[in-house]
């Protein structure tokens, strides 16, 4: 039986490894004018053969996936998570719209090149789709908060309000103010909220 000390040798040194693969990803699809990424680039990037990274992967769109997951942690997607649970579910929206577009902000371009690579590959878009049927979940959720709560207008319904919300929350709306309107993150997530604030919840 392996001593503690070489267990937590051997766990530091996979972790370490995942990190310098995680990176090395990040890098091949930030490099250039266009990405182009190859499983061959950043397994010389990273030092490590090809075999690794299908072993820890599966394929190029997964290794893509975890290095968009990764840039989610990092940009504070737990903070998010967190927000969504305030007791008060309206107070819980205007905080998390705003925490949203930081994170969005705080990786931008990953994210842009990210949906470009998309388009070329069917298996990452796939893995964009999963994510944003885990943000229309989200969305749901949260309407569904601020309905039994009280905090809708009349005629408004839980469902208009998730449609609203995941409208908003879209990497292509924050895109289209940040390049479109030459908003920042900061004034991005002020428009969300006061669009929501105004669409969605009662007065007073």
């Amino acid at each position: 039986m392996p001593r503690p000390y070489r267990m937590k040798a051997r766990a530091e040194s996979a972790e370490a490894t995942r990190r310098r693969v995680i990176d090395a990803a990040r890098e091949a699809i930030l490099d250039g004018p266009v990405p182009q990424v190859s499983m061959g680039d950043i397994a010389r990037r990273a030092g490590v053969a090809r075999s690794t990274l299908y072993a820890s992967y599966g394929s190029q769109a997964g290794l893509i996936g975890a290095v968009m997951v990764d840039a989610g942690m990092r940009g504070g997607f737990e903070r998010l998570l967190e927000l969504f649970n305030l007791p008060d579910a309206a107070e819980a929206m205007r905080l998390a719209l705003r925490e949203g577009s930081r994170m969005i902000g705080s990786d931008y371009e990953l994210a842009k090149r990210g949906r470009i690579l998309a388009q070329l590959d069917p298996a990452v878009m796939a893995s964009l789709q999963i994510s944003d049927e885990y943000r229309s979940g989200g969305m749901r959720y949260q309407a569904g908060r601020l309905a039994e709560q009280g905090h809708l207008r009349p005629g408004i319904t839980a469902e208009d309000a998730a449609m609203l919300l995941y409208a908003l929350t879209d990497f292509g709306t924050y895109d289209a103010l940040r390049t479109g309107w030459g908003l920042d993150t900061e004034q991005i997530g002020d428009f969300m909220v006061a669009v929501a604030s105004r669409q969605l919840l009662r007065e007073g």
